[in-house]
């Protein structure tokens, strides 16, 4: 039987289901982190001991009770899945490709590669970008290898070759070609990716259906508003080749529960338990304090 719950504008307007979370309007989040969580004080009540101000996105929460139930491993390792989400979702989604940085002028092109799918990313004389599938449409081959700069994206199989702008430039023999020259301007220009930009961050979109950049990016924007991430650049990329799938690298960047087991070394400084977990409909972020012991010591650590 459901409690009566107050919420924080003191209206007796939701109520709880016997487990410390809020369902309202189907959607359950955690009612109070306190009743449920590890030791140590919460990341809110770590801020209020700062003595200088704290930025308003840092005092936002936004938990969220998804449920418990077991995810199933062929999620991880079965081939039927991986090809689901390169259909539904990379194939469907925004995804960081570059910087504006790595293009700087045009002609400048930039690789992009995710599961089998390659897209070539270029700078626009008009200092536009555009994004195109890396294949030339002749026989398939692709166009570009490396990341680069060129005046043609030109095909070194055959030597088709287009502009920067994805419209078909040259065909070697063209009087062999008098199809093409009639329909250069439908079924020979480079298909387009979305392409969008934030924070000097590219993004692109293989979808031509897609949602609006400015709707998917709203909440992860909010989130980056007082640090000008368009002022920074890339002073090195470093890239791992790691023997697992995608999500179980990506998960653990999402957590700090593992910090105890593997990083033992570091919990004099880092906050592990005082983790803040926030969700909303297109991000999520897990806060993890630095230079602050973890709650999980069970003894004093010197300033020193």
């Amino acid at each position: 039987m459901g409690l009566l719950g107050v919420g924080s504008d003191g209206q007796s307007s939701r109520t709880l289901d016997g487990t410390n979370h809020r369902v309202n309007n189907g959607l359950m989040t955690a009612l109070d982190p306190r009743l449920a969580r590890s030791p140590g004080i919460t990341y809110q009540e770590l801020l209020d001991t700062d003595t200088h101000p704290v930025p308003d996105v840092l005092r936002l929460e936004s938990p969220r009770f998804l449920g418990d139930a077991d995810v199933p491993i062929e999620r991880y390792i079965s081939r039927e899945y991986h090809e689901l989400e390169k259909e539904r979702l990379w194939k469907r989604v925004w995804q960081f490709a570059c910087r504006e940085e790595h293009i700087p002028g045009p002609g400048d092109y930039n690789l992009y590669e995710i599961a089998d799918m390659s897209f070539i990313v270029v700078r626009q004389p008009d200092m536009s970008i555009k994004a195109y599938p890396n294949a030339c449409l002749h026989r398939g081959r692709r166009l570009k290898d490396y990341d680069g700069h060129c005046s043609e994206l030109r095909c070194p199989f055959h030597g088709f070759a287009w502009a920067l702008d994805g419209s078909l430039a040259d065909v070697p023999a063209r009087w062999d070609f008098p199809h093409v020259d009639e329909r250069a301007d439908v079924d020979f220009m480079l298909p387009e990716c979305k392409v969008a930009t934030w924070g000097g961050f590219v993004f692109i979109n293989p979808d031509p259906n897609c949602e609006p950049f400015d709707d998917f990016v709203r909440d992860l924007a909010e989130q980056f508003e007082v640090w000008k991430l368009e002022d920074r650049y890339v002073e090195a990329h470093v890239t791992k080749v790691i023997g697992a799938n995608w999500k179980i690298a990506q998960e653990a960047f999402s957590e700090a529960y593992h910090v105890n087991a593997t990083h033992p070394q570091i919990l004099y400084y880092l906050g592990d338990t005082n983790s803040q977990v926030d969700v909303w409909d297109n991000c999520s972020r897990v806060i993890t304090p630095a230079l602050t012991p973890s709650p999980l010591l069970w003894y004093e650590v010197s300033q020193d």
